[in-house]
């Protein structure tokens, strides 16, 4: 069913399970996440879904190793490598359809170069099982696939480095974006599309 935008409601419940599924991962510190996010930088592009926030020490541990960078100041120092940082921008690609996807990612349409510029630390494709595979996934982009009734992450992502202005840029345009009840493209957001609490 499609409400606008080429958007069909599939497509918004794997943003939604993707906030959903980030949101399980961070700490009580809590994040931030919307909807439509206008991506900052150069690469610039509406993003499906996007958040920031700072993940819980296994989790933050399997990718920052995942990466080789340091978990923290002093085994940065002991080992002369780069010290994660304790929160992370993420950035969320909902794909419902095999021909969704490979308009984006198939470097068909020169209007979706920009999807392979970094604008955060994370970037997953959220896609529905048979949609792509983790090989047509380009880097910088982890895969999440549907599985039951939430998510499994198919392939990591690749950390991308930001600037403090990157950051901020990122921040501060997640900040203006309202996380439940109204999108731009829609009135109002069916009770089990809201954003759980983010």
């Amino acid at each position: 069913m499609s409400i606008g935008g080429g958007r069909t409601k599939a497509h918004d419940e794997l943003s939604a399970k993707a906030l959903s599924w980030v949101k399980g991962r961070l700490t009580r510190r809590g994040g931030r996440g919307g909807f439509e996010f206008p991506a900052p930088g150069v690469g610039g592009y509406i993003a499906d879904a996007a958040c920031i926030g700072s993940f819980q020490w296994r989790h933050f541990k399997r990718y920052v190793f995942g990466w080789g960078m340091a978990a923290t100041s002093w085994e940065a120092k002991r080992a002369g490598r780069v010290e994660a940082p304790n929160y992370f921008c993420m950035v969320f690609e909902a794909k419902a359809s095999r021909s969704d996807f490979q308009a984006t990612f198939g470097g068909r349409n020169p209007a979706h170069v920009n999807r392979l510029s970094a604008v955060g630390h994370l970037h997953w494709v959220v896609a529905d099982k048979g949609v792509c595979e983790a090989v047509e996934v380009p880097e910088p982009w982890g895969l999440l696939v549907r599985s039951g009734g939430g998510l499994t992450e198919v392939k990591p992502p690749t950390y991308c480095g930001m600037g403090e202005d990157e950051v901020d840029r990122f921040a501060h345009r997640l900040l203006w974006l309202k996380p439940r009840g109204t999108w731009s493209h829609h009135e109002t957001v069916d009770e089990e599309m809201r954003l759980p609490g983010l």
